[in-house]
């Protein structure tokens, strides 16, 4: 960790954003630095001025967590709106399940569709399921177990992964 740190300084001091963003990263997870909220999302911030959308993303859910923050769903709405717009599928399921949970936003089961199928079309597996249980309850979608089996099976078939950063 002490050697890619110091190769992700030299490639954040160049102006790359992505160094800049797993900076954050070890810092979030105290892989190889202390575990510094504070610093990661300094990081993050610095990234996402760079354009780099997985730092928008992480940024987002630092708020929506409230991790090293206090919740703020508004603020993480705002980031995940930006790391969308880069096509960043990990916010456009946030955002989604911020419609359907009613974080910061009304419930609204039509929007959360709307985004967990971006996100799904990108290929994220958490929005599949997501999508698959909207279709399952009938909810913002018309219900229809067929359509709910085919978004699970899309999920199941590519693993649901690593839904952290």
């Amino acid at each position: 960790y002490d050697e890619a740190m110091t190769w992700l300084r030299k490639a954040a001091a160049a102006g790359d954003g992505q160094a800049m963003c797993n900076i954050g990263i070890l810092y979030y997870r105290g892989a190889g630095a202390p575990q510094r909220y504070d610093l990661a999302l300094r990081w993050f911030h610095e990234a996402a001025a760079a354009g780099n959308s997985q730092a928008m993303f992480n940024i987002g859910a630092m708020y929506r967590d409230g991790v090293g923050e206090t919740v703020d769903f508004g603020e993480a709405m705002t980031w995940f709106l930006k790391a969308a717009v880069n096509f960043n599928d990990k916010a456009m399921n946030s955002i989604g399940a911020m419609y359907r949970n009613g974080q910061g936003v009304s419930i609204d089961y039509v929007q959360a569709a709307l985004w967990y199928r971006r996100a799904a079309d990108l290929g994220n597996q958490a929005a599949m399921y997501n999508l698959g249980t909207l279709y399952e309850q009938g909810l913002g979608v018309l219900k229809d177990a067929e359509e709910a089996r085919k978004w699970f099976a899309k999920a199941s078939l590519n693993g649901l992964g690593d839904p952290l950063h």
